[in-house]
């Protein structure tokens, strides 16, 4: 009958691979260790907790490097207590836990190409291109307000070239 492996020495070499989150090679995870083992116990428990999916082992032989799988890291993320308290609306909420699922988990998305070739950085064709009718005038009202609450000593070159810019688009969404 095989000798069964501690669940606190197999827990301690996953907190050691856990504090890697790229990956840690067998020799890195020895030194990590509090109680020093030998090396072919080590290879022993690794092999041990890849079998049982609560390791991932990337490449081979003494190239070979551990990580958590994708689901161990989310969990620990999601349980993370040192994560700041920000308040959050509900698609906020939503966002953040689906950008933490694992990333099989996730569903793929592709890209319109027709967009990206009619798109040109700054151009206001793809400024004016996405609002819908009535967006520009709320977000020019906006701008407005907050230009009025602009600090005392505040570069007043700056809010010319602001007003420059507003002028132009104002003028381009007129034609």
């Amino acid at each position: 009958m095989a000798n069964q492996i501690p669940e606190e020495a197999l827990a301690a070499i996953e907190d050691a691979v856990r504090r890697h989150p790229n990956g840690v090679s067998a020799p890195e995870i020895l030194r990590a260790l509090s109680a020093p083992i030998p090396s072919r116990t080590l290879q022993y428990r690794l092999k041990h907790l890849v079998t049982l999916h609560r390791l991932v082992m990337d490449g081979e032989g003494r190239w070979a490097k551990y990580r958590m799988p994708d689901s161990a890291i989310d969990a620990a993320t999601r349980n993370d207590t040192n994560e700041p308290v920000m308040p959050l609306s509900e698609a906020g909420t939503a966002i953040r836990d689906y950008v933490r699922q694992a990333l099989r988990a996730r569903k793929p998305v592709g890209y319109d190409r027709k967009f990206l070739d009619r798109y040109r950085p700054n151009g206001v064709e793809a400024a004016r291109a996405p609002l819908p009718p009535g967006r520009f005038g709320q977000l020019q009202s906006v701008s407005a307000a907050q230009l009025s609450l602009t600090p005392v000593g505040s570069s007043s070159s700056a809010s010319r070239r602001s007003e420059g810019r507003r002028e132009a688009m104002r003028a381009s969404h007129r034609s």
